[in-house]
């Protein structure tokens, strides 16, 4: 785990998971774009004490647990203040809300894997706002939804994007057996549309510092569809979601040995689907009062 100059006070650490934007501010306090896994914080904070940093807030550019993970225990330990727009926030306030998100999951479940995630934004700002004032530096807002309902890239003062879930690199395509999106069609618009962003450097949560995205961006929209593919080629006669799951978890080499890991493959699985019927490759059809996928 390292820290890594970008441009001016835009820096990065470089986790083993992913990479995570900060700007520096006065007295050694430092403005986070996201806030990392629970499972990698004493290393997070280890690696800011080493260099005299502490976190005084937390602009999220999406609410999943890699994101703001930290951020309910920046928020009490250290008095960050957590900024959000107010989709993402709505999501993040409570259990009930990222129920939204982990729907097939109970409560119980939810507070288990996630609880960590539970936060409650010290501010919020529209989907519609193009910039916000964080500790008095100004940060542009860029709405990039699809990965997420409220996802937004972030462009820091040194005029650095952060890009969070949005892209990933082709490193981190290559090495995905599937990735999620809450809604493709939505996430692909918003993809194709980064490639208007002018800025200097370009940081992708998964993963790294970069000089540019467009040649990154069309291999991002390609995994994407040559998974629905993928999935669309396992379906030959009406098939019910447990069946095709299970193709999908075979055709992926997929151990599912756990509730948690069952419902990761569903939240994956179940976009594509509704993907291919946006885009009119794929319907649903009720046989003897069951729902079934047909081509």
């Amino acid at each position: 785990m390292v820290i890594r100059k970008v441009k001016g006070d835009t820096y990065i650490i470089e986790t083993s998971f992913q990479t995570i934007p900060f700007v520096r501010i006065e007295g050694g306090k430092i403005i986070m774009i996201d806030c990392g896994l629970v499972e990698e914080r004493e290393g997070i904070l280890n690696l800011l004490d080493s260099e005299g940093l502490k976190p005084a807030a937390v602009l999220a550019t999406h609410a999943h647990v890699d994101h703001i993970g930290n951020a309910a225990y920046f928020q009490k330990e250290f008095g960050a203040k957590i900024i959000m727009n107010e989709v993402e926030a709505a999501v993040a306030n409570s259990v009930r809300g990222l129920k939204t998100t982990y729907s097939t999951l109970s409560v119980t479940d939810i507070m288990k894997h996630f609880g960590n995630m539970v936060v409650e934004a010290d501010e919020k700002f529209g989907m519609h706002e193009d910039h916000v004032e964080v500790l008095g530096a100004e940060f542009g807002i860029i709405a990039s939804p699809g990965h997420s309902p409220g996802h937004i890239a972030v462009l820091t003062p040194d005029n650095v994007a952060c890009i969070g879930d949005a892209l990933a690199s082709c490193d981190v395509l290559g090495g995905s057996r599937m990735m999620y999106s809450f809604a493709i069609s939505k996430d692909l618009e918003s993809k194709k549309s980064l490639m208007d962003i002018e800025a200097d450097k370009f940081i992708l949560s998964h993963k790294g510092a970069f000089d540019e995205i467009r040649s990154i961006i069309p291999a991002n929209i390609k995994y994407f569809e040559d998974s629905a593919e993928e999935v669309l080629n396992l379906i030959d006669t009406p098939v019910g979601f447990e069946e095709l799951l299970d193709r999908v978890i075979r055709l992926k080499g997929t151990k599912v040995a756990s509730l948690y890991k069952y419902n990761r493959m569903e939240r994956m699985t179940r976009p594509l689907l509704e993907y291919l019927i946006d885009t009119g490759r794929l319907r649903c059809t009720i046989i003897d009062s069951r729902l079934y996928y047909v081509k």
